[in-house]
Order: C-alpha cells, then structure tokens, then sequence
C-alpha cells in the first residue's frame, strides 16, 4: 500500500477517533440539559461559548473531564490538519489524483484514494 492511501486511512481514523470523542461528550451534557448544535465543528465552537454555564451546570469533575475531553480533541484537530496538509500535497503531485479531483462531487479523500490506485495499477 502506497503513503497516500496510508494517509487517507490515517486521516479517516483520526476522524472516526474525534467523533468518537465528541458525542459521548455532548450526550453527558444533554444528560444535564445542556444541548448544542449538531456537527463537530458548530458543537464544539458551541461548547467552548458556553463554558461557564456548563460549569455551573455539571458537578466539579465532570467539568475537569470535559476539559480534559477538549483538550484531547484540540490535539486530534491538530493531528487531522496535518495529515490533511499532507494528503492535499500528495494529491498535488499525483497526476491521476489531479484528474479525478477534478470531476464534480469527487472529495479530496475519494480522489486520493483512487487516484494512489490508479497510479499502482
């Protein structure tokens, strides 16, 4: 398996692992009548916003934990942007990755993905 396909594994990983991170996070919340908007990013802008009320609205270590939680995901963004930078560089270089990034509706994961195929076969 090539680097690239590598990569875009990776990079699914890394956003199967903050999802994973998130909904837990925003179910316990929901469990003390705090609710945010869907979608990662709108959530945990959301959640940032809110943090007082959170707060005064969770006991003490559920507060620490949640902070903990966000910290965590900060990193996987951090990890997810990098490869994703990576992945926009390969995909840059590869010529057949170029072509299919080129047909409407074809994300940057597809196209690299198979375009590393094409490109082994």
């Amino acid at each position: 398996m090539n680097a690239s396909l590598r990569g875009a594994e990776h990079e699914s990983a890394a956003n199967k692992m903050r999802t994973m991170q998130i909904n837990p996070l925003q179910g316990v919340l929901y469990e003390y009548g705090i609710s945010f908007k869907t979608g990662h990013q709108a959530g945990l802008a959301e959640i940032r916003l809110r943090l007082d009320e959170v707060e005064q609205a969770v006991p003490g270590w559920l507060f620490s934990a949640l902070q903990e939680q966000l910290t965590r995901i900060d990193r996987l963004d951090e990890e997810i942007g990098r490869i994703e930078r990576r992945l926009v560089g390969w995909q840059k270089q590869l010529q057949a990755c170029q072509k299919i990034a080129a047909i409407p509706g074809i994300d940057m994961l597809t196209g690299l993905a198979l375009g590393a195929t094409w490109v082994r076969k």
